[in-house]
Parts: C-alpha cells; sequence; structure tokens
C-alpha cells in the first residue's frame, strides 16, 4: 500500500510539473510574439542604409522584374521601379505606405496605392503584360515574411505565392542614396541590353544544354528527354540583376547546380553560378 500510495504521488507531481511548464508556454500572449515578431522584421528593414532590392515575381509565365524599397520607421517606403527607368528615367521615385500584420505569420503589405509598386498587381498592365492564367502581371502586393536577416529577406506573396527575395542594395562611398539607387538601375538596364540574347548553351565539361529566351517576359526553355524517349519542357523565369541573370529556381545540368550566369562586359560568354 505505501508504495503504490508513493508511486500516485510521483506521477501526480510530475503531472503537475509538466502541466506548469506547458501552461507558462500556452499563456504567451500571441499579440506579444507577434509584436515581437514585427518589431524584429521592422528593424531589419530599417536598417539597410540604401534600402532593399527586391526581386518581384508573378505568374510564373514571367521572370522577375527589380523594385527598390527604402523603409521609414513612421510606415513610409520610398520606392523604384526598373520598369520605369526607360519610361521615366532611373531616378523616378515614389512613396507610399507599407504595414506589418498578422495572418497566419507576419505579414508585410503596401497598403497605399502606388503606380511605381503596384504595376505588378494591377489587373490591367500598362506595358500588356497578361499572363495565361491571372489579368496582367499577376503580382502581389502582401507578402508573407519567411525569414527575415541583415543579409536577405525572404517571402510568399499572399495570393499568388511567388517567392520574392529582397537583398540590401550596397553602400557606394561618397554616393547618396539617390545616386546609388539610379546607378543600380542604369546597370541594369545595362546588363539587360547587352547580356540578354535569344539563345543561350549552357556548357558543363563536354555536355551541352540549348536554352532559349523569351527576352520580354524573361524566361528560358529548354528541353530533355527521358531514357525512353519521352521529350519535356522545361521553364526557367529569371530576374536581371547588374551581376548578371538569376534563375527563379536553380536547376541541375551534368551534376552542376546552374542558378544563373555572371555578366561580363564586351562578351558573349557568361560564367554560370
Amino acid at each position: 500500500m505505501i508504495k503504490k500510495f508513493f508511486s500516485v504521488t510521483l506521477l501526480v507531481a510530475a503531472m503537475t510539473a509538466y502541466t506548469s511548464c506547458s501552461d507558462k508556454d500556452d499563456l504567451d500572449d500571441p499579440s506579444v510574439r507577434f509584436s515581437a515578431a514585427a518589431d524584429n522584421c521592422q528593424n531589419i528593414l530599417l536598417a539597410a542604409p540604401n534600402g532593399w532590392a527586391m526581386t518581384m515575381y508573378g505568374d510564373m509565365d514571367f521572370g522577375g522584374f527589380n523594385v527598390l524599397c527604402k523603409f521609414d520607421k513612421g510606415g513610409k517606403v520610398t520606392v523604384a521601379n526598373e520598369m520605369f527607368t526607360e519610361k521615366s528615367g532611373a531616378d523616378t521615385t515614389a512613396v507610399t505606405h507599407y504595414r506589418l500584420d498578422q495572418s497566419s505569420g507576419l505579414i508585410l503589405s503596401f497598403d497605399e496605392y502606388c503606380e511605381l509598386f503596384h504595376y505588378f498587381s494591377d489587373p490591367l498592365n500598362t506595358d500588356g503584360f497578361r499572363s495565361e492564367t491571372e489579368n496582367g502581371f499577376g503580382g502581389d502586393l502582401e507578402f508573407t515574411v519567411i525569414s527575415a536577416s541583415a543579409d536577405s529577406v525572404i517571402m510568399r506573396g499572399k495570393k499568388h505565392d511567388a517567392k520574392i527575395v529582397m537583398t540590401p542594395i550596397p553602400t557606394v562611398a561618397g554616393e547618396t542614396i539617390d545616386t546609388v539607387w539610379a546607378h543600380y538601375l542604369r546597370d541594369v538596364a545595362t546588363v539587360t541590353k547587352e547580356m540578354q540574347k535569344g539563345s543561350y548553351h549552357v556548357i558543363v565539361g563536354k555536355d551541352t544544354l540549348s536554352m532559349k529566351a523569351n527576352r520580354r517576359n524573361r524566361v528560358f526553355t529548354y528541353h530533355t528527354t527521358d531514357t525512353v524517349g519521352v521529350r519535356t519542357t522545361h521553364h526557367v523565369p529569371y530576374v536581371i540583376t547588374p551581376n548578371g541573370l538569376t534563375f527563379y529556381n536553380t536547376f541541375e545540368f551534368s551534376g552542376k547546380a546552374v542558378e544563373g550566369f555572371k555578366f561580363a562586359a564586351g562578351s558573349e560568354k557568361y560564367e554560370h553560378s
């Protein structure tokens, strides 16, 4: 009888200790956790002195385009869009509003209409981009934050689920943010003009893969044939940066993971990364 009582006492004590630990975790206020996550994310957004280069993807009929963002503490964000470089000049910017919300995760929302940003989510795109499944480009204006650090902010479009990556724009000694942004967008325009070809050949050792490019939509296409002769068409959306072309998804060819092509001025041969 004494042994049984002792066992029951230990069991009750263990349950009490477990319940105590569980209750502490369960009683943490979700709003407190969200507030901490939002504060951390905003501090990261604010910390980039020259703002962020966002790779804006929408429907996968298209590749990505550069949107530059400089976040302010008061909820204002200054934006530039590479699509307006030729139209209005590389120094064209606009100020709009952003906020951080909670909705099945931390959401970064651009909640005030701005042509330079909402160009990609407008149902009637002014440049005639029409996807097969969406009206216009098929971009988002609300993004679920997957991870945030000083090196990158990785998000997913809330509606269309495209992966969106923001990286800090490098600082250039002696230059203001305005001139840094203008140079960044002009460099993108230079790479766009010089590097985009109608076709590419990916060479790894003695193996060659031919890729065709839809330069307007920024999508490569290539074909593979399996061991029984079934032919498959692959589509590779890409974004253009001052450093070259970066693919939306890495693909493997001849045992090599191919992430993009590095720009080399005055050359038609580009190393793949």
